[in-house]
């Protein structure tokens, strides 16, 4: 039983690495897969195409209001200006103001329209050009890919070539030593077998230039154990190459190939830039609105009054003295000046504003025309 065990884990690990071994058999479908999501290349055309995606986004986010909140606070030394009464005070003051403000664009000319088309027209450009990228890294991959299978292809001519000159030249040794054949037709077999085995070398180093070649397109190590399969691809009995003409081809190249659309795109894209530089001839519209206030130390009231009257006074009249009763003037006197609350100061010292916005262009120095 204990043995038993044994033979069983020794054929379970067997079998295992001979699934492992299997698996790194790469078809020429998972070795362009393999490379679309790990080649650099095709990474950063990918990586364009999420730039332009937010740069759209950008453009059309153009077209919202802008809402922005502002907090400033600090301390004021010498003479300087209370803000929230605009009389001068020489004594330290703290300050502290807020606000929101609030704009819109309401016509620019037509520049955030064509702003967004032109970067709509420039993601449909990248991403063709990422299209472009990866079928470049396709044919790429399919052409080492082929590469392998016809250099294996010679390697193994080179080596049936070499076995078939020492066959000859093992025969030819024989019937030398026989005396049926002089010693110089063992030489020209040894040339022959000399040329078959630089044949077999040069096959060697181009069948481990294909791979590396095809390693690098991957992304893999140099030392990477790398096995591809050979496809059995049956070709169409009514396939006739020469049947095929040059216009339809370069037709459908026109509207199939990614780097055609690419340059259609980058075309349309120029355009709308020229009328985004011509939107800067017209006026911009804009709307805005402001909340703020403000709060300062400097800021004081009297917590009470105090309530003075003044006394009747004696008077003389066609010389007589008498005495007038009349009533005195009454005199307010601040007591306890407290500084107002922040919150206070901020609801009292609350202001808002609206307006509307008109930018003219008359003259930029030429920009406009050169753009």
């Amino acid at each position: 039983m204990k043995y038993t065990f044994k033979t069983a884990a020794i054929l379970a690990a067997l079998l295992w690495a001979a699934s492992g071994t299997a698996q790194e058999i790469w078809t020429l479908e998972r070795c362009i897969l393999y490379a679309q999501e790990n080649n650099i290349t095709l990474q950063q055309a990918k990586a364009n195409v999420k730039t332009t995606i937010l740069a759209e986004r950008q453009a059309k986010a153009s077209r919202l209001p802008s809402v922005s909140a502002s907090f400033n606070a600090g301390e004021q030394f010498g003479r300087t200006i209370d803000p929230t009464t605009n009389q001068f005070s020489t004594i330290a003051t703290g300050y502290n103001s807020v606000g929101v403000s609030a704009g819109i664009s309401l016509f620019n000319g037509g520049q955030i329209h064509h702003g967004v088309r032109q970067a709509a027209w420039d993601t449909q450009a990248a991403q063709a050009d990422a299209d472009q990228s990866a079928n470049s890294l396709a044919l790429q991959i399919a052409q080492a890919y082929l590469n392998i299978l016809l250099f294996e292809e010679q390697l193994q001519n080179a080596q049936k070539r070499v076995s078939q000159s020492e066959e000859q030249l093992n025969v030819t040794q024989k019937l030398i030593d026989a005396g049926n054949l002089p010693m110089a037709d063992r030489y020209n077999i040894l040339a022959q077998l000399a040329q078959a085995q630089q044949a077999e070398v040069q096959a060697q180093n181009s069948l481990d230039l294909a791979f590396l070649t095809l390693k690098q397109l991957l992304q893999l190590e140099p030392d990477f154990e790398l096995q591809i399969e050979r496809p059995v691809i049956p070709i169409p009995a009514d396939a006739d190459p020469d049947a095929q003409t040059l216009t339809p081809l370069y037709n459908t190249a026109l509207n199939t190939q990614p780097n055609i659309r690419a340059a259609e795109y980058r075309i349309k894209s120029a355009e709308e830039g020229i009328y985004l530089a011509k939107s800067g001839y017209w006026p911009s519209v804009s709307l805005f609105a402001n909340l703020n206030s403000n709060y300062s130390t400097a800021y004081k009231l009297p917590g009470n009054y105090l309530q003075i009257v003044e006394p009747n006074y004696p008077i003389r009249l066609d010389g007589e003295n008498k005495t007038l009763q009349f009533i005195g003037d009454t005199v307010r006197v601040p007591q306890n000046i407290n500084t107002v609350k922040y919150l206070d100061q901020i609801d009292q010292n609350f202001g808002q504003s609206v307006g509307l916005s008109i930018n003219i262009p008359i003259y930029q120095n030429g920009r406009v025309r050169l753009n």
